[in-house]
């Protein structure tokens, strides 16, 4: 028989200290091929329970007609716990077929059966994943450990200022940002757009959080945007399709710009050092943004940005014997490599008639073709804007 359902998950079950039993309607081969996990509200810390001491499993008589079940625990879920019910089925082929051999259909269509279970048994634990941009070169675990480093960092920050208070004065301003964390839910958000754990109350009106202020507090999506954005570091070229970068993206167009280092700090990752602030061409320190090439100083203010108008970006040669002599804080004109096309043809005798010069002594002579091509050298070419983190 085929499978007609994609969901591979039943729950989460909300506990009332009174139900033990609940259902599942997807196919599985066997009760160990179940999974049920038990999930405490209070902390989210869930915990996957054993077969034969934590629960049974009574499966219908006929999976492919009526799939699925039911799930006992050995008692009632209790209300400070939800439980949810999923698959699985390990991920092998236990089916055999011989040559010339006799099989029934329905080994068949149980062999395919679980080939498209493991599928969805892997798209429900991708669909929990962190994911990245499909055009993105930063990978999830990357995200994941700069969210996670600037989360430590903030936390740490927050640890040293209350460690400095007194018991008495951190209680007191512990309870009083609790109750204005409160008053500000209540005032900022409409219970009608609350949705109850069942899902049985669809939100109504735009859920509105306000700004995290402590750890432990919500944040909004404004909060977030900015932590990712902060976690990218200074210095980082991006190419994107923008005239006007996504609200949250802490990036400036590379258009020459001379910024102030007071403002944008993180730039001084792309400083060319003092030894080259005379002659560079881009990453140099000045002190005027709106004479920069003439107000240059190691100590400047601020800092030129690169100019990318209409150049092709390449990797420094580092002894390899391509762009080697290349430098990473200059602009090069076009240019095509050194050549030149000759032509020779032998003048005539002065009778209107054109000899070889070995036949009429005459010298051979050399010409060159004239120009022909555009205003640059160039292969196949789209455009985009070019940006610097800070």
């Amino acid at each position: 028989m085929s499978i007609s359902t994609t969901s591979r998950k039943a729950g989460p079950y909300i506990g009332t200290n009174a139900v033990a039993a609940f259902p599942f309607a997807f196919k599985v081969f066997a009760p160990s091929d179940v999974l049920v996990v038990r999930t405490t509200v209070a902390t989210g810390v869930e915990t996957t329970l054993a077969l034969g001491t934590d629960y049974t499993v009574a499966l219908n008589a006929n999976q492919d007609v009526s799939p699925g079940g039911t799930v006992t625990l050995s008692g009632a879920l209790q209300s400070t716990h939800t439980l949810t019910i999923g698959s699985r089925v390990a991920d092998v082929q236990p089916a055999v077929f011989t040559n010339q051999g006799r099989f029934y259909p329905t080994v068949l269509n149980d062999a395919l059966d679980r080939l498209t279970i493991i599928v969805q048994q892997l798209r429900e634990q991708v669909g929990r994943a962190v994911k990245t941009g499909f055009s993105s070169t930063v990978s999830p675990d990357q995200l994941l450990q700069n969210i996670y480093g600037s989360v430590d960092a903030a936390a740490g920050s927050a640890s040293a200022a209350a460690a400095s208070q007194a018991s008495a004065a951190a209680q007191a301003s512990a309870a009083g940002a609790s109750a204005s964390l409160a008053a500000g839910y209540a005032d900022s958000v409409n219970p009608a757009s609350f949705v109850k754990r069942d899902g049985t109350q669809p939100p109504t009106a735009p859920l509105t959080v306000p700004n995290g202020t402590a750890a432990g507090h919500a944040v909004n999506k404004g909060q977030l945007d900015e932590a990712v954005a902060a976690a990218l570091p200074a210095g980082i070229f991006i190419r994107a399709a923008w005239v006007t970068p996504p609200a949250g993206f802490r990036v400036l167009r590379a258009n020459g710009q001379a910024v102030s280092l007071a403002t944008y700090s993180g730039l001084q990752s792309i400083y060319c050092g003092d030894s080259r602030n005379a002659d560079a061409q881009w990453g140099y320190r000045c002190t005027d943004s709106a004479n920069p090439s003439t107000t240059r100083s190691t100590t400047g203010g601020y800092i030129v940005l690169p100019k990318t108008h209409g150049r092709y970006a390449r990797d420094l040669g580092d002894g390899t014997g391509i762009a080697d002599g290349m430098d990473l804080y200059t602009y090069y004109a076009d240019e095509l490599r050194a050549h030149n096309h000759p032509y020779q043809w032998f003048p005539g005798d002065g009778n209107g008639e054109y000899d070889n010069d070995w036949q009429a002594g005459h010298s051979q002579q050399t010409g060159w073709t004239g120009l022909t091509g555009g205003a640059e050298t160039r292969p196949y070419t789209y455009f985009s804007t070019v940006w610097v983190t800070y």
